[in-house]
């Protein structure tokens, strides 16, 4: 009823391979489709908040670690909520859109190595509680 999947990409704006070099921003873009039969409201406050990341050490199978800033924003946010936008989205059935998340401002990327990336959101009121989760990206930083 409701799918998200997520595609890798250099620029932010245009899908691309999964291979980054140390130091360079991993974006991954977030589509997000309505496939039932009625229209949804979606809200798109903050790409950190609005859904749940999990990125993980191929080589260790173990979290990646959160970076310095995604801890401050998690704190700062306990004690006020504060988004950076408030756009609500209405998907028609069929329809999809599109948000991007800065992986590398999220979770440490910054050494060389093989990681699994995949996002979790909240599925739309409309669908009732839980979570939708999408595709695994297997995320390639090198040298």
């Amino acid at each position: 009823m409701f799918a998200i999947s997520i595609a890798p990409s250099q620029n932010a704006t245009q899908p691309g391979k999964p291979v980054w070099n140390v130091g360079a921003s991993v974006f991954v873009i977030v589509t997000m489709t309505n496939n039932s039969n009625r229209t949804l409201h979606l809200s798109l406050i903050d790409p950190a908040f609005d859904n749940r990341m999990t990125v993980q050490d191929d080589t260790t199978g173990q979290p990646v670690s959160e970076t310095e800033q995604y801890r401050k924003i998690k704190e700062a946010q306990k004690s006020h909520f504060q988004g950076a936008r408030l756009v609500v989205v209405i998907l028609k059935p069929h329809e999809s859109c599109h948000d991007t998340i800065d992986v590398s401002y999220l979770y440490d990327l910054s050494h060389s190595g093989e990681y699994s990336i995949q996002v979790e959101r909240d599925k739309p009121t409309e669908l009732g509680s839980g979570g939708v989760q999408s595709n695994v990206i297997r995320a390639k930083i090198t040298q």
